[in-house]
């Protein structure tokens, strides 16, 4: 991975350069961002920058950059680098709160794998792509991910050690809100007193859920979302997506190059779900709200926070077509402006904003683990009093 693979971001990129060219690399960063931001392919693109032996200028702005030739860049390019150690989220902790070493070298195997075809995942991706494996790890797939006290123990471990082959040593962490407290108080210490070159990456998309203690000892820097340019311009030109359609998956999935991805190669609405939701919430079909909820119930976590971004983005299209933001609408597809035309011609701004409310206090629940077949089937009925109530004022 380099600079030269992650659209757009010149920004981000600059400052990274200016930062090892001026020796102001701190020991320890805190990469965060939303989910959507390019959080790990940059770690990466950092960490091929400063280990690369031959730097080059990019053809694109004609900043340094990694060659992409040299060993280093190749071990990096394949994940195998045995100067940069990786700590990620897994499932199957035992009672005490660790991951056995066999099990961990599996995991490490289908991480690497998953990682070189879906770069820019967010961890829910990762939760989800784990439901393949259930069997193999004898799981079950709500088992919650986290980074347990015997991955802190091995980073300790690890960077103990000597170097391999390069001046540095560099641990990436993934998804560093899933880090237990255990865990947290021994990368304290590591962080506290580093060996010599060292360097600490922690992602995260989520860092208010980071122990305050961790985050106060670590440099902020924060990655920007990519914009829709840059993302429809990706998928245009890596992913060979005739620039109308990539407009419409950068739109849909607001500039998620990962999600887009996955979702254009599914080939199917990825708000189906949230529309029907809508339309029996609308004509009061008991009957099919109680389906939904049971199928919600035995959704994965990150898939039910899922539709529930899909649902604040159907609000969000239905709030532009209301104010008329017709550059935006027309990035629509067919199927996505109907209902949003629709929708907008049937429901007021006081009942959207009631609904955004609704939806967003349903999110919380669902991170405070709710019930939920139950807080779907509640707010599906408080979704249908707010369209009986637009209905009686209209």
């Amino acid at each position: 991975m380099r600079f030269a693979d992650i659209p757009g971001l010149d920004d981000v990129k600059t400052r990274v350069c200016q930062h090892i060219a001026t020796n102001q690399l701190a020991h320890a960063y805190l990469l965060r961002g939303m989910p959507s931001s390019a959080l790990l392919p940059l770690s990466l693109a950092w960490s091929a920058y400063l280990l690369c032996t031959s730097k080059s200028a990019n053809n694109d702005n004609q900043t340094q950059d990694a060659c992409g030739k040299c060993h280093n860049c190749t071990l990096i390019h394949s994940l195998t680098h045995p100067d940069i150690h990786f700590f990620f989220p897994a499932k199957g902790l035992d009672a005490e709160g660790n991951i056995a070493s066999e099990r961990r070298m599996k995991y490490l195997k289908y991480f690497r794998e998953f990682i070189l075809a879906r770069p820019y995942s967010a961890p829910w991706s990762w939760n989800e792509h784990l439901r393949q494996y259930e069997k193999d790890f004898g799981l079950s797939f709500n088992s919650p991910l986290l980074i347990s006290r015997s991955e802190a123990d091995r980073m300790r471990d690890t960077l103990s050690m000597t170097s391999f082959m390069a001046s540095y040593k560099i641990v990436i962490v993934w998804g560093a809100e899933y880090l237990r407290k255990e865990g947290t108080n021994t990368i304290l210490k590591t962080v506290e007193s580093p060996p010599p070159k060292t360097l600490f990456f922690f992602l995260s998309d989520q860092s208010e859920r980071l122990w305050p203690t961790l985050v106060s000892r670590l440099h902020p820097f924060f990655i920007r979302p990519l914009t829709q340019e840059e993302t429809t311009n990706y998928l245009a030109t890596k992913e060979k997506l005739p620039q109308e359609q990539a407009l419409q998956w950068a739109t849909r999935t607001e500039n998620d190059i990962d999600l887009a991805i996955q979702l254009h190669k599914s080939k199917a609405n990825p708000y189906d779900f949230v529309y029907d939701w809508f339309r029996n919430c609308w004509i009061s079909n008991y009957d099919n709200l109680l389906k939904a909820s049971e199928h919600f119930g035995h959704m994965s976590w990150a898939r039910q926070q899922w539709i529930l971004r899909n649902a604040t983005w159907v609000l969000r299209m239905t709030l532009l077509v209301q104010r008329q933001a017709t550059p935006l609408v027309q990035s629509l597809s067919d199927a996505d402006a109907a209902f949003a035309n629709k929708f907008a011609h049937t429901i007021s701004h006081q009942t959207l904003d009631v609904l955004s409310e609704l939806i967003n206090e349903f999110a919380r629940d669902m991170m405070h683990n709710a019930h939920a077949r139950l807080a779907f089937l509640g707010y599906s009925l408080q979704i249908q009093k707010q369209f009986v109530l637009c209905r009686a004022h209209t």
